[in-house]
């Protein structure tokens, strides 16, 4: 069975991209027609398929569509045969190989549970986290880095040009700040250690100081004590009124399961609290129960957090 389970992985984690693109678009015609394909791949595909179905009707949220796609070279019958009623749910398109565009764009990227110290081609150092990938900018006229996914931090020195962190548009700038940037539930959050920094041409952050921007335009800005900026570099998340979305995104980095709440509405949540990301189960249990959910290990590459 667990051998099962850990080729059912990449499936699985095919299967969840398809129903949270549903849920955003579901009437998308290219996406449907490339769930068709997926489904028509083979039994495995439709088995995970109907199990992830059924995973998200248990959490309480509902697929935004509630049709087949109209099959083009596979019919509904045969589709419906081979994957069950749970097709009734419908379909949307997946990437094959989640995040293999991410890494291939980046110049250097690290795994789960994975910190790593590199030095910048600028003799710079930095420091990744887990499931992190950065990639380069340096010229003659650039010292830049693109976060494209995961949590950095920097301590760049002073030169003749500004150091330029990025992440999803926003820029955080500086002449020689040590600075924290990360991007998790579509926030991206800038958090200053010593010097001063500046995101995105409007804000100022000082030792102490940090900003969330959010991909729907929404600004958060806040103190925080600096020994608690970056500090997954000691192994540990700490939350001071943040989402349970993001705090649970920053925990999955550390495990190699997939993590999905529920609902959005949960998701919303705030927490705060300290966490220890190297037993994720037991982190995310911890974030959920005061709002009076429970994390389950569905299998050992899937824990749905509920309200239940």
């Amino acid at each position: 069975m667990a051998e099962r389970l850990r080729d059912d992985d990449g499936l699985w984690s095919e299967a969840l991209d398809l129903l949270l693109r549903l849920q955003v678009d579901p009437d998308n015609h290219v996406a449907r027609e490339t769930a068709e394909r997926w489904l028509a791949r083979g039994e495995a595909h439709r088995r995970v398929w109907g199990e992830a179905v059924r995973l998200h009707e248990l959490g309480g949220q509902a697929l935004a569509a509630r049709r087949a796609p109209q099959a083009r070279a596979v019919s509904r019958r045969r589709v419906l045969a081979g994957g069950g009623a749970a097709l009734a749910a419908g379909a949307a398109g997946a990437v094959v190989l989640p995040g293999a565009i991410t890494l291939a764009r980046a110049d250097v990227a690290t795994g789960v549970a994975e910190r790593r110290q590199v030095t910048l081609p600028d003799g710079c150092p930095a420091e990744l986290g887990p499931e992190t990938a950065l990639r380069y900018g340096f010229s003659e006229n650039s010292r830049s880095v693109e976060l494209l996914r995961g949590m950095a931090y920097f301590a760049p020195v002073a030169g003749a040009r500004a150091f330029v962190a990025s992440a999803s548009g926003v820029k955080a700038s500086t002449a020689s700040a040590a600075f924290e940037i990360r991007e998790e539930a579509s926030v991206v959050t800038v958090a200053v250690e010593r010097g001063l920094v500046e995101v995105s041409t409007e804000i100022r952050l000082g030792p102490g100081d940090w900003c969330a921007l959010g991909d729907d335009g929404r600004l958060e800005r806040g103190r925080t004590p600096v020994d608690r900026i970056a500090a997954w570099r000691q192994g540990l998340i700490f939350a001071d009124s943040d989402t349970l979305a993001s705090v649970a995104a920053r925990v999955a980095r550390w495990s190699a399961a997939r993590v999905i709440i529920a609902d959005a509405s949960l998701g919303g949540e705030r927490i705060s609290g300290v966490f220890d990301p190297a037993a994720p189960l037991d982190a995310l249990a911890a974030a959920v129960a005061p709002l009076g959910g429970s994390a389950r290990a569905i299998t050992p590459w899937l824990v749905v957090l509920s309200r239940f």
